[in-house]
């Protein structure tokens, strides 16, 4: 009877098991798959807005010199009032279903974003109508190709099988000490898996929550005109925009390549304001008090999403794990050639001897501290100031914790920061 009882304890964890890890990546790769669609379309989106807008101001000589097919698919074809195609470098226009769409839009009918099966792959295509001032209506199309994103698609697609069969190789074994050691292993593996779920959205939590905070901002005054919430709506586009940047980023890098840098000269006050500005929707809703003095830090040569990203994730981890109420303090100031923001809090602090585990990921100490939080802030905040040739540091702040984060002054021939 005993022995009986074990197989069926063995084979119903094993099925358990293997049940769940075919779920979460074929979660993981249906969400992967949407996001990657999104982006594109996004995308589509931004490219077709501004090659209308070049299209409406240069004409069409300009515009073909400077729309020809770009290194990342995007391609364009410009169709005259007679159907025929006056500008189509990527010789597609021929393609019996960029015609119709075409077409269509010449009789003023919307056209909705088509797939369209291109020589060269699917792609997405955008058509409208565009009126330039002195000239009649011509019909613009502007295409993204597809063909990385499936690849990219295919890729996550393939590791999150792999990863399903063996995950599910190794449930036997996980299955056989479930069996004899109880629910130990399998909560270390849940452990596991909630890191790496945290670690993959932990750049897009901040945007986010800022985001919402600001719109709980304007949901509590209905009776407030978009002019009087101008700030507050400010904060939201740009906190989303900075999602969208993120979001291409990760893109990127499920491609197998490194995100681009826009590595240029920066004024630190003017970003750590902005990251203030975007972060006190959220510090009100928390009712944290949010203080900046800003004493002339001066310029650094860096990426500005990057310096931004950095210094939202120590302000939200001083936001996160401290009680309400608990002031919260920015500063800037230059010290021997070097740009210096400190972030201080009034909280329970981190003591000596565990600042350097601080900066472990997903590690979370200090009693006193809340417990919320993925224990990813000031990692990643160390990751992105270390990769800018600065530093971050722990101090006391007698109470609480001072971040003090150093980043080395642009040379003097740089000195101008990009507007």
């Amino acid at each position: 009877m005993i022995g009986r009882a074990r197989r069926r304890l063995l084979l119903g964890n094993l099925v358990v098991l293997i049940a769940l890890t075919a779920v979460i990546a074929a979660a993981i790769a249906t969400v992967a798959v949407q996001l990657f669609e999104q982006d594109a379309r996004t995308r589509l989106s931004a490219d077709a807005s501004r090659a209308a807008s070049d299209l409406q101001g240069t004409g069409d000589t300009d515009f073909a010199a400077e729309h020809a097919i770009t290194a990342s698919g995007t391609f364009y074809i410009v169709w005259g009032t007679d159907g025929r195609s006056t500008f189509d470098p990527a010789m597609v226009a021929g393609l019996p279903a960029l015609m119709a769409d075409a077409a269509r839009a010449r009789t003023g009918s919307a056209v909705a974003v088509d797939r369209v099966q291109t020589p060269a792959g699917p792609a997405l295509i955008d058509t409208r109508v565009v009126t330039a001032p002195g000239r009649r209506q011509e019909v613009l199309q502007t295409g993204v190709s597809l063909a990385t994103v499936e690849a990219a698609e295919r890729r996550v697609v393939l590791a999150a099988a792999v990863t399903a069969g063996v995950a599910a190789l190794l449930s036997v074994g996980a299955a056989i000490l479930l069996t004899r050691r109880a629910i130990g292993p399998i909560a270390a593996a849940l452990d596991r898996e909630r890191q790496l779920i945290a670690a993959a959205s932990h750049e897009l939590r901040t945007p986010l929550a800022h985001a919402s905070a600001a719109l709980q901002v304007v949901r509590r005054h209905p009776d407030h005109t978009i002019a009087a919430e101008d700030q507050v709506l400010t904060t939201v586009t740009e906190e989303l925009a900075r999602m969208a940047r993120l979001t291409e980023g990760l893109l990127q890098r499920a491609r197998g390549a490194l995100p681009p840098q826009r590595t240029e000269v920066v004024d630190v006050d003017v970003v750590t304001r902005q990251v203030v500005d975007a972060a006190s929707p959220r510090a009100r809703e928390t009712d944290h008090p949010l203080t900046l003095r800003a004493g002339g830090a001066g310029v650094v040569r860096a990426d500005p999403d990057q310096l931004q990203q950095a210094l939202l994730a120590v302000l939200d981890n001083a936001l996160t794990h401290t009680a309400p109420a608990v002031a919260v303090a920015v500063e800037t100031h230059q010290e021997k050639g070097a740009a210096v923001v400190e972030i201080a809090d009034g909280g329970a602090g981190i003591p000596v001897s565990d600042r350097e585990r601080a900066f472990e990921p997903f590690v979370r100490l200090t009693p006193g501290r809340s417990s919320r939080g993925a224990g990813l802030g000031l990692s990643v905040a160390q990751t992105l100031i270390g990769a800018l040739g600065g530093t971050v540091e722990l101090r006391d702040n007698n109470p609480g914790l001072r971040v003090r984060i150093r980043l080395p002054h642009a040379p003097p021939d740089n000195a101008t920061p990009a507007r």
